[in-house]
């Protein structure tokens, strides 16, 4: 089973529509029950009707259930930073969730996400595309196609605690 979790604010409810569409059409995954979604968000204002109309497997986790991320001072965190250093917090999920795919909501997938669970938590996208099994290696100056918005990660509280506190330090 591949366990996929993504962020999704308010404002990227579309951008989250389009991922699991980019996801069904190119993921080259055989069954929605292969795959499991945990959508961190504000559940109010999630779009429950068209959630529940979906076959995908989505489960919805309240974004206050995670710790927020402060770890710049007030003056030099933006909105944008806050929401972006929020990611850090995935790693404070529950241990028990197992081997997790963190994919920003506003990605589209072109390719093949299968090999994606054979990899161990830590790793980045850039060696799914050299690694896969779907996939031969890059030729020689060809970019990844996917970029930072990927992470193939385990919640670990431990790992959570020691990443905001070297931020905190900086």
């Amino acid at each position: 089973m591949l366990r996929l979790v993504t962020i999704v604010s308010p404002d990227f409810w579309p951008g989250f529509a389009a991922l699991l569409q980019s996801i069904t059409e190119n993921g080259r995954v055989d069954s929605c029950r292969q795959v499991r979604w945990l959508v961190i968000c504000e559940p109010e204002s999630a779009p429950r009707a068209w959630l529940a109309s979906r076959v995908e497997n989505i489960e919805l986790f309240p974004l206050a259930d995670l710790p927020r991320v402060a770890v710049l001072s007030a003056q030099n965190q933006g909105k944008r930073m806050e929401n972006a250093l929020q990611k850090l917090s995935i790693f404070a999920l529950p241990e028990s969730l197992g081997t997790c795919v963190y994919l920003d909501s506003d990605m589209v997938c072109l390719n093949s996400i299968r090999s994606l669970e054979a990899l161990s938590p830590i790793s980045a996208a850039y060696d799914h595309l050299q690694f896969s099994g779907d996939a031969s290696p890059l030729p020689a100056g060809q970019f990844p196609e996917y970029n930072t918005g990927v992470l193939v990660f385990a919640p670990s509280r431990k790992i959570f605690e020691e990443l905001t506190d070297t931020y905190r330090r900086r």
